[in-house]
């Protein structure tokens, strides 16, 4: 039987506007990852969310191997191991989220706020990436 392993775990904070909220959300990422967050960027505006295009509104971070697994685990400790069939897709992503960053063990801070965090994982087996290089156009 192939073996399923997490290929990677990304963390996002969706703040929706940028400016304080968005540099405060930042910061408690990159408390929780111990890593530099990277800033997503609005592909449309809309009007009615006064959200311009090209203006940076979320922010994320990517683990692997070791420290996606324990923030895995530290994830599906608080959903009692538990994960929902319609939380999966098709191409083996599945999504989580919580409402906010306290649930984690994590002391409030009036700096910071609290912010809700979205965990989206990938599963793959091994070898996959090679049938990825087969599809791709020779340069």
């Amino acid at each position: 039987m192939k073996q399923i392993f997490l290929n990677k775990l990304i963390l996002s904070i969706d703040v929706g506007s940028s400016g304080s909220n968005l540099y405060k959300s930042s910061k408690l990422l990159k408390k929780i990852s111990l890593q530099f967050p990277s800033f997503g960027m609005a592909k449309r505006t809309i009007k009615t969310f006064s959200i311009r295009r090209g203006e940076y509104i979320s922010c994320f971070c990517s683990l692997s191997k070791k420290k996606g697994i324990l923030f895995l685990y530290k994830m599906l400790k608080l959903k009692t191991f538990t994960i929902n069939e319609s939380n999966f897709s098709l191409t083996s992503t599945f999504g989580i989220g919580i409402s906010d960053h306290l649930e984690l063990g994590y002391n409030f801070d009036q700096k910071i706020g609290i912010h809700g965090i979205n965990i989206i994982g990938d599963l793959s087996r091994r070898g996959y990436r090679i049938k990825l290089k087969k599809e791709q156009d020779p340069k």
